[in-house]
């Protein structure tokens, strides 16, 4: 069977609301990698379609030959009834990403096959399968064998990039993160190696694109000091604006923070999760000291660079009172942009098989597993009181009492300057939370990647 009439379609799932209607949005804040980095390992005669259901809608009648589904837990019941769909109009179906790396025990009864872990070193087999009729129920990789020194640059020209909310592109400069927080998918997903691109290459595809914003899709950027810094010092002539995670480590490293401010590095997103050592000790956290928070954003502050902390409820040590104490406490600590969720139980990790020993799981509809409602029991509030915390704590911090103080920071020029697209994003959340509208997990790679 020749490929050079082949079409490959490629989607990336919405999810499904409590209403049972699929989410949509005009605009949504930043595409994913998944699938341009699919297009890329993708042989040039298969003309390729990518689909995000968040912005437009699916042509089940396509003429396309194979569909391939990445997607993450929330993202899974609308996966499952997308590949219905097409497998009942005769079309063959491949799903991947978190979710059906995770539990592919589930998974292969949804689609023709599945992919478990990164797709570089299997892509050409299942092409070459499908080809010959011959697909595979699973093909599984594994993080030990796949080097991406060299892996091919996304293709992101294959995404309707003027429908995302803000002008940041992409780019991915390493896979993996050395920490296990117990509730984090990561390290189930990418393995406990940490690997990195070229940065050679890294460059190269930053000065192909089409903005100078860019969002470094890594779990943990500088993860490694000496080889964050020859990134950063690379990556400094070419003018750009930049954000991505890491964790408070950071803060330790003057000469490290210097390159970064030198490089454009505009905003750092991190994980603080709790303002309790307790609690980050019952999660495999303790390596973010709570004492050291204000040092660290003094220091970030230091060289105009923005910190957007997430902050999560539901810990086992947490009462009805940590809502009031940690939406104060990150005022007080002048957080440029505070992103609140609720602690949840993502399959694989080590927090789910602990509340599924427990027997505290309460919810299995996997649409609600957006880390914005609760689904396990906690221990010292009813999941009454966590829901109608992290309300709360919400709509304060997006309120726009809270937004305009920003401004008064000492990185209050910074975020104007290189961040205000940051702005119209909490604008619309502080109207969805006043309306108790929830958003879509814009930022829930942190917690579980689909990048690959």
């Amino acid at each position: 069977m020749s490929s050079s009439d082949k079409k490959l379609l490629l989607i990336q799932p919405s999810q499904i609301d409590s209403d049972g209607n699929i989410k949509k949005d005009k605009t949504s804040f930043l595409p994913r990698l998944a699938l341009p980095q699919i297009a890329a390992l993708t042989p040039d005669n298969y003309k390729i379609t990518i689909i995000d259901e968040y912005l437009e809608d699916i042509d089940f009648n396509s003429d396309a030959d194979l569909i391939g589904i990445s997607a993450t837990t929330p993202q899974a019941p609308r996966a499952y009834q997308i590949s219905k769909e097409f497998r009942y109009r005769g079309k063959k179906v491949i799903l991947g990403g978190m979710h059906a790396s995770l539990i592919p025990e589930e998974a292969k009864y949804h689609a023709d096959s599945i992919i478990i872990g990164e797709a570089e070193n299997l892509w050409d087999k299942v092409l070459e399968d499908f080809e010959n009729n011959n697909l595979k129920p699973v093909y599984k990789n594994s993080p030990d064998n796949l080097d991406i020194l060299h892996i091919p640059s996304p293709r992101l020209d294959k995404l309707k990039l003027d429908k995302y909310e803000f002008p940041f592109r992409p780019v991915q400069t390493t896979r993996g993160c050395p920490h296990n927080c117990d509730y984090c998918s990561v390290t189930n997903f990418f393995g406990k190696s940490y690997r990195y691109r070229s940065i050679d290459d890294i460059v190269r595809e930053v000065q192909g694109l089409d903005s100078k914003y860019v969002m470094f899709v890594d779990d943990n950027i500088a993860a490694n000091p000496k080889r964050a810094k020859q990134l950063f010092k690379a990556i400094t002539p070419l003018k750009i604006n930049w954000t991505s995670q890491s964790t408070m480590a950071v803060a330790y490293d003057e000469e490290l923070l210097e390159l970064a401010q030198e490089s454009g590095c505009a905003n750092l997103m991190m994980g603080l999760e709790s303002i309790s050592a307790q609690s980050l000790a019952t999660v495999n956290k303790s390596f973010n000291k709570v004492d050291d928070y204000h040092f660290m954003v003094e220091r970030l502050h230091k060289h105009n660079i923005t910190v957007l902390a997430f902050m999560i409820f539901g810990f086992d040590t947490d009462d009805e009172t940590i809502f009031e104490r940690t939406a104060k406490f990150t005022e007080d600590l002048k957080i440029d942009f505070p992103v609140y969720w609720i602690l949840t139980p993502l399959p694989g990790t080590p927090f789910y098989h602990r509340m599924e020993a427990e027997g505290r799981i309460i919810e299995r509809d996997w649409s609600k597993y957006d880390c914005t409602n609760v689904v396990f029991k906690p221990k010292l509030m009813s999941p009454e009181t966590l829901q109608e915390g992290y309300y709360y704590a919400c709509k304060r911090g997006y309120s726009f009492k809270n937004m305009m103080k920003k401004l008064t920071y000492p990185t209050g020029f910074s975020i104007v300057k290189h961040l205000w697209e940051f702005i119209p994003y909490f604008i619309r959340q502080h109207y969805k939370f006043n309306r108790k509208l929830l958003p879509h997990n814009l930022f829930l790679n942190d917690y579980q990647e689909d990048k690959s």
